[in-house]
């Protein structure tokens, strides 16, 4: 395991205020105290990611349904969800019909199934 003092990437359980930045291959260990106050990131992104995720944590949702051939359709949203909402929406997805035909990857599946503005997308091709 890296020495406490590494900005490498986290092993194990996460400490409470503490995010591993997603917005590069670096992987910094980010913690934000009460104050606000961040540290360990390499870079100004890091800082925001970091702050953002401990107030409103927001995920891309990915997921397949079934085709009515029996094939899975890969899918994701083209952007973050709440996170609270994520189990809600794919729900929500679940009950939604799989589109029959031809497909590629980012064909805008469903404009709005959740209410939120976000649409989602295919994410591979299929005949």
């Amino acid at each position: 395991m890296p020495p406490e003092t590494s900005n490498a990437m986290a092993k194990g359980l996460p400490r409470p205020g503490a995010i591993t930045c997603i917005l590069c291959p670096k992987g910094c260990r980010v913690e934000v105290d009460k104050e606000g106050t961040v540290t360990g990131n390499c870079c100004p992104k890091g800082k925001a990611y970091a702050l953002a995720g401990t107030k409103v944590p927001r995920r891309v949702l990915t997921t397949t349904l079934r085709r009515p051939d029996g094939t899975l359709l890969p899918m994701k949203t083209l952007g973050a969800v709440p996170k609270e909402a994520l189990l809600d929406c794919a729900a929500r997805l679940s009950a939604l019909p799989a589109p029959a035909g031809p497909v590629t990857p980012g064909t805008v599946l469903y404009p709005d199934p959740f209410g939120l503005g976000i649409p989602v997308a295919a994410t591979q091709a299929l005949p």
